[in-house]
């Protein structure tokens, strides 16, 4: 998690030395948003260790199952961020399937809606 926060913020340095008009353009793209919210979800999962040592029923008590799901599915998008640089093939599908996520999104958001 170190290693992800020192590289983020060491992307946010560069990239403001050479423009902030780049930078805000770049901070809120998809997958920045996806690093910065699987950076900040892994820590408090890994601070979650640290947290009553002696009693590791409240640490890891079935309440926190829903967290460490949502943090297993942002670190596989980390993942297909890193592997869609790698592989051209994959970075077509990538993009693919983030497209039809944004679509999945709207979509779940107009149900909300209509379901209050």
């Amino acid at each position: 998690t170190v290693y992800f926060i020192w590289r983020l913020l060491g992307e946010i340095f560069s990239t403001s030395i050479i423009s902030w008009k780049i930078l805000r353009a770049n901070f809120y793209t998809f997958w920045t948003l996806v690093d910065l919210v699987s950076i900040i979800l892994a820590s408090i999962v890994g601070s979650l260790d640290y947290i009553n040592v002696d009693d590791d029923d409240i640490a890891f008590s079935p309440h926190w199952f829903g967290l460490f799901a949502v943090v297993t599915g942002f670190l596989w998008l980390k993942l297909l961020s890193f592997l869609k640089v790698m592989n051209p093939t994959l970075a077509t599908f990538v993009l693919a399937i983030s497209q039809i996520l944004k679509d999945v999104l709207l979509l779940l958001l107009i149900l909300a809606i209509s379901m209050i």
